[in-house]
């Protein structure tokens, strides 16, 4: 399935997160034909370049997160203040929850 290019106000009764997240973060054995494995490398790599103590600082600032944490979460250990900048109302709220250690769905 070709995936539609949302635009500005597109994000607020387009974008589906449910989607976003199964297209984008499958495994390849879960999912071979959609699978992105970009993203699951991009996941190591995080991991990897975070834990390693090379990375520390006082700042950071997480641009387009999307409806994800992965790389808050990753950074959490090497910086003392993280900002976290999205743009789509849906992607902030499920932040939020996650924030809030609210019931998180994705």
């Amino acid at each position: 399935m070709a995936a539609e290019t949302l635009k500005g106000d597109d994000y607020k009764t387009n974008f589906d997160i449910d989607w976003y997240v199964k297209f984008y973060y499958s495994t390849p054995m879960e999912n071979p034909e959609e699978g992105d494995t970009t993203y699951t490398f991009l996941l190591d790599e995080l991991h990897k370049t975070f834990s390693s103590g090379k990375v520390s600082g006082k700042r950071f600032l997480e641009f387009g997160s999307g409806p994800t944490v992965h790389t808050l979460f990753s950074a959490r250990n090497a910086v003392e203040e993280m900002t976290c900048c999205e743009f789509a109302e849906c992607s902030r709220k499920q932040i939020e929850k996650w924030w809030k250690k609210r019931v998180w769905r994705i």
